[in-house]
C-alpha cells in the first residue's frame, strides 16, 4: 500500500504524482505555499516508506522538528512496518518520539 502526503497532511495539495526523486519532492513543496520544510521532510519520509526503505524513512522522520508532524510521519511508518511484518523496528520509532 502506498501512502500519499495528502493522507497525512490534508492541507497540502496532492502534488506528488510523478515524483521520481526526493529532490523533485522538495521543489514541488517549495512551490506550494503553506507547506514548509518539515512538510518536505514528511514527504521525503513517505517516499522512502513507499519504496520499502524503512530505515531511511525512520531516519528522515526523526529530523522533523514539528512534534505533531513527526508523530504523524512516524505513525504512518509504524503502521507500514507492522503491515510488512517488521514490528521489531517499532522501538526505534518510540525513541524518535521521545521528547
Amino acid at each position: 500500500m502506498s501512502l500519499r502526503i495528502d493522507q497525512i497532511l490534508p492541507e497540502c495539495a496532492p502534488i506528488e504524482q510523478g515524483w521520481e526523486t526526493v529532490a523533485t519532492a522538495q521543489r514541488a513543496f517549495a512551490l506550494n505555499q503553506g507547506c514548509g520544510e518539515d512538510r518536505v521532510l514528511v514527504a521525503q519520509s513517505l517516499l522512502h516508506l513507499n519504496r520499502g526503505q524503512f530505515d531511511r524513512a525512520i531516519q528522515v522522520a526523526g529530523t522533523i522538528r514539528d512534534d505533531d508532524l513527526k508523530a504523524k510521519a512516524l505513525a504512518a511508518i509504524a503502521g507500514a512496518l507492522i503491515g510488512a511484518g517488521q514490528s521489531d523496528k517499532i522501538p526505534e520509532i518510540a525513541r524518535k518520539l521521545a521528547i
